[in-house]
């Protein structure tokens, strides 16, 4: 069976690394905000912060306050599944957000291709 592509609120290039359908993790600064996890969706990054602070993404992801996946990582499987299933609702054409795109993207978008826009190792390595 076919299954339909699924449509984001968010644009992304027909040529994008990055659709709705493969959205890695990883650790993204600006000159204003410090290292903090992120999405890749298209040309942008999907902020955990500010989803998590307002509560949109579930604290229990450990996504929201902290500069790596570390956390995120040792929840399992099942959590990651979990998570992945509430990103994509929030990005899918019919959420919550998709009603506002202009305000959603402000509140919850960086550009991932601007010149001050920098990515971090997304994990810490132990002993």
């Amino acid at each position: 069976a076919v299954r339909p592509k699924m449509t984001c609120w968010v644009p992304v290039p027909d040529d994008s690394d990055f659709p709705l359908e493969n959205l890695p993790l990883g650790v993204f600064s600006t000159p204003t905000v410090s290292p903090r996890v992120g999405i890749a969706i298209g040309d942008s990054i999907l902020d955990c912060h500010a989803l998590t602070r307002d509560g949109l993404l579930d604290s229990a992801y450990l996504l929201g306050d902290t500069s790596n996946i570390n956390g995120h990582l040792g929840l399992g499987a099942d959590a990651w599944a979990s998570c992945r299933s509430m990103i994509i609702a929030l990005l899918s054409s019919n959420s919550e957000l998709a009603s506002s795109p202009v305000d959603a993207a402000a509140r919850y978008l960086v550009s991932r291709t601007a010149p001050d826009t920098q990515l971090h190792l997304a994990y810490e390595v132990g002993d």
